[in-house]
This record gives structure tokens, C-alpha cells and sequence, in this order.
């Protein structure tokens, strides 16, 4: 973990290996072998499954049909409990399960992700709370933040303050699907730190879905020509095996993901799978 710490301290990014991450996350698990420890994450990629697309807190409408998501905010402390603070209670049986996601348009997002001032995503499935691996990349975040002395911040926060905005995301593409992962392109998550962990690639044509990172200089949205052969972009790189990773200090830098294409058109449709969290102080109603 020192050298993603030192590289978050130096240069407020860092692109992490699978192999890296998994080493990371061994004190946190029973498990004492990678490999055993990378096959022990299938039955939580499962959640995926039950991802849904997002909608307007406005009028519920799909935002993405493209993109569906799973959205919960757990509190970083010793219990890792999921704070109910942001739960949607619908008024039929349709609406349960959902989550609220409140944006501040004066911070947040800037382009087509900021078209409203909240979301609702479908929530994660409740069995993910007590799974091992889940718990393992908490404890890791935790360790993340007092490695940097975020844990008590100017504010005085301690790290009972934080909470993770934990989010999956499945992004398709095929003739029905537009497989764009960052619709707002470059953009800041209003968090302290942000964590993008590849979990699947399926049919994705190599070199498509990439991340980039920027500097504070870059302007919100998407970039030019000009801005890509520009000092601004800082770094590029493609997750592309399972648990590839990248780790940002959102206040530092700015952050992009770029749309996937299909490897083979007459292929499955293609599928990125990512699992994000966005840590931040606790939301306060």
C-alpha cells in the first residue's frame, strides 16, 4: 500500500494493477492466496446482475438505458454499516429499494449527468453487506484515508464522518446500446477520494474504455483535440484485467472514462463492469 500512497501524496493518482490490489487486500481476508482470493469475489459480482438504469428524482425517467447501476453509502467505521440516510421510500411496491443520489450542481458533474438535482438508483442487494471481499476493500479505504491523514481533516472530522458512496456500474454497447460509461466526461465527484475497480470485459474491443486523468486546469465536459495533446491530461490508461484500479484525490484532479466499443460486432453485447466508491463526509439531511 506504500507505493499507492506515496504515488496519492506525490501526484494525486495512481493506476494500480490487479495483482497490486489484490495484495492489498490479503491482511484484510481469510484468504492468504491471491488466486483463491480473486476467485472468492464471484458470488458479489453477481449483484450486477440486478443493476437498473438510473433515473431523474425529477420525473423518473431512465437517464442512461445504457448503464444500469447499484448505489449504496456505507459508513467507514469498525461496523461498515449502510447508512439509511439516502434511502428512497417510494410509495408502491416498485419504488422500494431505491436509493437517492443528491447532486450539487454548483460542485458536481458538469454536462448531460447534470441535467437534475438528484438520482435514484436501485440499491445494492442486501447480501453484499456482510460479504467478506466487500468488507476486506472497507477496511482498505480506511487504511487509505490515515495512511494520508484524511481521517481528521481541517474540519475535524474523524473517520467515523466518512461514508463511501459505493456504486456498480454495467455499461453495454451494441446497435440498442450506446456503451458510454462518462456521459459528462471530464468531471469531479464532489468526494475526497475516488476508486475505480475493473470487474469484468466482455466482447470490449482493445483500446476503448479507457480512464483519463487531469488536472484542475481542464474544463469540465468533453475535451478537445487540443486538450488531449495538452499538458492538462496527466495520465491514460485502460483497465483491463479484473481488479486493474485507479485511485484519485478528487479535490486534486479531475477524471474522465471514455466509451467502449465492440470487439466483435456480431458478437454478444459488449459489457464493462466497474465497482466505484466516492468517500466523502456523511450526507446530513
Amino acid at each position: 500500500m506504500e507505493n499507492l500512497t506515496t504515488a496519492l501524496a506525490e501526484q494525486s493518482f495512481s493506476f494500480v494493477p490487479s495483482a497490486d490490489l489484490l495484495n492489498m487486500l490479503l491482511p484484510y481476508h481469510h484468504n492468504t492466496d491471491i488466486t483463491n482470493l480473486e476467485a472468492s469475489f464471484q458470488e458479489f459480482h453477481n449483484a450486477w446482475n440486478t443493476s437498473k438504469p438510473q433515473r431523474s428524482l425529477d420525473n423518473g425517467v431512465e437517464l442512461y438505458p445504457y448503464k444500469g447501476t447499484l448505489v449504496s453509502y456505507y459508513d467507514l467505521d469498525v461496523t461498515f454499516r449502510r447508512s439509511n440516510s439516502h434511502d428512497y421510500h417510494g410509495e408502491t411496491e416498485a419504488e422500494t429499494n431505491w436509493v437517492v443520489e443528491h447532486v450539487d450542481a454548483t460542485t458536481s458533474t458538469t454536462g448531460a449527468a447534470a441535467a437534475d438535482l438528484g438520482r435514484r438508483h436501485k440499491s445494492w442487494p442486501t447480501f453484499v453487506d456482510q460479504n467478506p471481499e466487500l468488507l476486506a476493500l472497507h477496511q482498505l479505504l480506511i487504511a487509505i484515508l490515515a495512511s494520508l491523514d484524511l481521517s481528521d481533516d481541517a474540519d475535524g472530522n474523524s473517520r467515523q464522518d466518512w461514508e463511501a458512496m459505493q456504486t456498480a456500474f454495467r455499461v453495454q454497447k451494441s446497435r440498442e446500446f450506446h456503451g458510454e460509461p462518462g456521459p459528462e466526461g471530464v468531471h469531479q465527484d464532489d468526494c475526497f477520494l475516488t476508486v475505480v475497480i475493473l470487474f469484468d470485459r466482455v466482447n470490449v474491443k482493445q483500446g476503448t474504455g479507457g480512464s483519463r486523468i487531469w488536472s484542475l486546469n481542464q474544463e469540465c465536459g468533453k475535451p478537445t483535440n487540443d486538450d488531449i495533446i495538452s499538458t492538462k491530461l496527466l495520465g491514460a490508461k485502460i483497465l483491463e484485467h479484473r481488479f486493474d484500479a485507479v485511485f484519485l484525490l478528487d479535490r486534486m484532479v479531475k477524471h474522465e472514462a471514455l466509451p467502449i466499443e465492440m470487439a466483435d460486432l456480431d458478437g454478444v453485447t459488449a459489457v464493462r463492469d466497474v465497482l466505484t466508491f466516492e468517500v466523502r463526509k456523511k450526507f446530513v439531511e
